[in-house]
């Protein structure tokens, strides 16, 4: 309420979405009385508050939708500008990945902030980028990486309050990234070692699969041999026939999975 373009926003919002629906009223009378009739009576009343109605229930959504987008056209979003920082340094301590960290950082400073340009420099040892504001992002001490940040695209000076709060942002962004540096440094170690646990696991596992390969195989083959070879030592019916068809399939599908196995692990090395 101090700010006195945000009660200015919120009146000129209302008094527009005001506007819009008696534009839409008058147009409607105008038309039931050129086209339908030139009294009042029970459809024109019916008509008439079933409007109000729907008035009643979307005034609300269109006022709000005016005085948004006054918001970002006019105030360069002043209106929720602190409490937006704020939660945006609460969202970055809740992420391990540096690519959310960063793409929160940037999102807040450029769509709710509204700072022109934005960067996020990790190589604190590289050359420095013209910038209008530098935030360092500092954790015990060491310097994490600092925001080069562009002028505000309402053209205002930094005040001693944004100083303060982008300050906070900094400050929060450090040890977010400070873990999660730390993080993806031990994801990748322990990748690795998986990676060499895995390739042990699995030279193991084929020398055992391959050591009982010979008795997984002849012996599926054994008994296909054995019922083959009976097969025409008499006449056959097609219950014996559809059984005998059951067995050769399942014994197959024994040896093709033993088979897949062994390429599995070949493929994995």
């Amino acid at each position: 309420l101090m700010d006195i373009s945000v009660i200015i926003s919120r009146a000129a919002a209302e008094a527009l979405a005001i506007a819009s629906y008696g534009s839409l009223y008058f147009g409607f009378v105008y038309y039931y009385q050129a086209n339908i009739s030139d009294l009042i009576d029970d459809n024109f009343l019916a008509m008439t508050i079933f409007y109000g109605v729907i008035v009643g229930q979307t005034f609300r959504n269109l006022r709000l939708f005016f005085q948004t987008t006054a918001d970002k056209v006019f105030l360069r979003g002043k209106y929720d500008y602190y409490q937006t920082l704020a939660k945006a340094a609460a969202r970055v301590g809740e992420k391990l990945s540096l690519d959310n960290i960063l793409k929160i950082i940037d999102q807040t400073l450029r769509q709710d902030v509204e700072i022109s340009e934005v960067r996020v420099v990790l190589d604190v040892q590289g050359a420095k980028p013209i910038a209008e504001l530098v935030i360092p992002c500092v954790v015990e001490g060491r310097l994490i990486a600092y925001l080069a940040l562009g002028p505000k695209l309402s053209e205002e000076p930094y005040s001693e309050k944004d100083l303060h709060l982008l300050e906070s942002l900094a400050s929060q962004a450090a040890l977010a990234i400070d873990h999660a540096r730390s993080y993806e440094k031990i994801r990748a170690e322990l990748k690795a070692v998986k990676r060499q646990l895995g390739r042990s696991q699995r030279l193991a596992l084929l020398g055992t699969l391959t050591a009982g390969v010979t008795y997984e195989i002849r012996d599926p083959l054994t008994l296909i041999r054995a019922e083959t070879e009976r097969l025409t030592s008499q006449p056959r019916d097609s219950e014996y026939l559809k059984n005998y068809q059951e067995l050769l399939l399942k014994q197959i599908i024994r040896i093709e999975g033993v088979v897949q196995r062994m390429l599995v692990l070949a493929k994995g090395e």
